[in-house]
């Protein structure tokens, strides 16, 4: 099936000929890389990711969300919401569906961190982002945000609609007006909406790198990448401090760099799977998985300083930390053992 875009001022012209938009829609988070590289949403399905970032950005958005709801929250979440637009109504987690004019098949869904309506009907679409801010399009081209603009100006009818990303400590980034976002005839919504189907329409299968590459959590997958970050890697060991002058030059080696510590990561993480399995030998030396008993805190020890350690175990103060794992290297003929930890260590983390 052939897609059309049909603008009332520009004629017809054709996005693709071979698919619609049912079998191809996209999360409106990944279409700011998407415009760059349609791999870049091949990877993220097969290579779905979790991090401790991502954590802590889920519970940001969850706690900001309740303030709003409820009007209770932290000092922070009062202070940045004290730096919104004057609106009259705020509502938050709002989940809105962009869909085609002519087809009715749906583009892009996702939901709103923050919805604003001001008193003439306009709205204001703002973001939370808790990552790098130098790492997120600027607002008046950032692609998922428009989609979430134009999404909710059609949904309620807004004659017009900004949007805008909240990142915490940092002030708020607001975009220009868009104007029209209801009428299909409008400048705006034809420009919007057809960079958002030109990214989604981008070939899957073929990677195509460039400076998105380092915005890209699913890069350490691509083989397009591993061709680049081979080059960056190979000048980063012919490369000395003194060399460092050159802009151009600093950009490559930082990016050898960061392609050497996410190689680094994944090799360790193989070999550590494999140890687990059987240990690994190599000229009577064994590396393998070692138990390590819970280390003791530098409090402690002050405890012990002034004669109160004793009294603070019977009390229950002192709680060991949980036995972790350490690997090392170990004479080939030497038997399991338990390591005991340095009293002015830091204490090991739940597991």
């Amino acid at each position: 099936m052939s897609l059309e875009m049909i603008n009332p001022k520009q004629g017809t012209t054709t996005m693709s000929e071979t698919s619609g938009l049912g079998t191809r829609s996209i999360r409106p988070s990944r279409l700011p890389l998407a415009q760059h590289c349609g791999y870049s949403v091949t990877l993220a399905e097969q290579f779905p990711e979790s991090s401790a970032a991502a954590e802590r950005g889920t519970r940001y958005h969850e706690e900001f969300a309740a303030y709003i709801q409820t009007g209770v929250g932290s000092t922070q979440h009062a202070s940045i919401f004290a730096t919104f637009p004057a609106h009259e109504k705020a509502e938050a987690e709002v989940v809105a569906t962009l869909r085609d004019s002519d087809t009715g098949e749906i583009i892009s869904a996702g939901t709103l961190d923050v919805v604003l309506t001001h008193a003439d009907g306009s709205i204001c679409v703002i973001d939370h982002k808790t990552g790098q801010p130098d790492k997120v399009d600027d607002v008046d081209e950032n692609l998922q945000l428009a989609v979430y603009g134009l999404a909710m100006a059609l949904d309620r009818g807004a004659h017009k609609y900004r949007v805008g990303i909240s990142f915490p400590g940092l002030p708020l980034r607001l975009s220009r007006w868009f104007h029209d976002g209801c009428f299909h005839d409008g400048d705006d919504y034809w420009d919007v909406l057809s960079r958002i189907k030109a990214a989604m329409l981008q070939p899957r299968n073929e990677p195509k790198t460039g400076d998105h590459c380092n915005r890209c959590y699913s890069r350490k997958h691509c083989h397009a990448w591993a061709l680049v970050a081979a080059g960056a890697e190979g000048e980063l060991a012919n490369t000395v401090p003194a060399d460092l002058v050159d802009d151009a030059k600093i950009a490559n080696v930082l990016l050898g760099i960061t392609a050497l510590e996410e190689r680094i990561k994944v090799m360790k993480a193989h070999i550590y799977d494999r140890a687990r399995a059987k240990p690994i030998e190599h000229n009577g030396k064994r590396f393998g998985p070692v138990l390590c008993s819970g280390r003791r805190t530098v409090s402690i020890e002050a405890l012990e300083e002034v004669g109160l350690a004793d009294a603070a175990d019977r009390l229950g103060a002192i709680k060991p930390g949980k036995p972790y794992e350490r690997f090392s290297w170990t004479n080939a003929t030497s038997t399991k053992r338990i390591a005991k930890g340095g009293a002015s260590d830091w204490q090991s983390e739940d597991k």
